[in-house]
C-alpha cells in the first residue's frame, strides 16, 4: 500500500531561516484529545537539537508530558507535553532535509 500517511495531507507546514513550522490537523484530533485523558493536541511542535535533553529539562521544571520521548512508527523522535490548560504540544528533534 505505502504512500504517505493519511496525516501527511492535513500537515501545513513551512520554514523561515532557523525556523520551520509545522501544523497537522484533522478529524483524529478528538480521537487523540480523548486518547491522552481530555488534553487537546494543538499540533503545534518545537523543534529542538536534543528531545531527551529538553524533556530532562522541562520535567525537572515541573512540565508535564503525556508522551515520553520515544521513536515513532514514521521514524521521527518525539515527545509530547501539556501546558495548564491542557493544550499539548510536541518536541522534535531538528532533521537536516535529505
Amino acid at each position: 500500500l505505502g504512500g504517505a500517511p493519511a496525516w501527511a495531507a492535513l500537515t501545513a507546514a513551512f520554514s523561515a531561516g532557523a525556523v520551520r513550522f509545522a501544523v497537522v490537523g484533522g478529524p483524529d484530533s478528538k480521537k487523540m484529545r480523548e486518547a491522552r485523558g481530555g488534553d487537546f493536541h494543538t499540533g503545534i511542535g518545537f523543534c529542538v537539537a536534543d528531545v531527551d535533553a529538553a524533556h530532562r529539562e522541562l520535567a525537572a521544571k515541573g512540565v508535564r508530558f503525556t508522551m515520553t520521548p520515544s521513536k515513532q512508527p514514521w521514524g521521527g523522535y518525539m515527545a509530547m507535553f501539556a501546558d495548564p490548560d491542557g493544550n499539548v504540544f510536541y518536541l522534535d528533534s531538528v532533521r537536516e532535509a535529505s
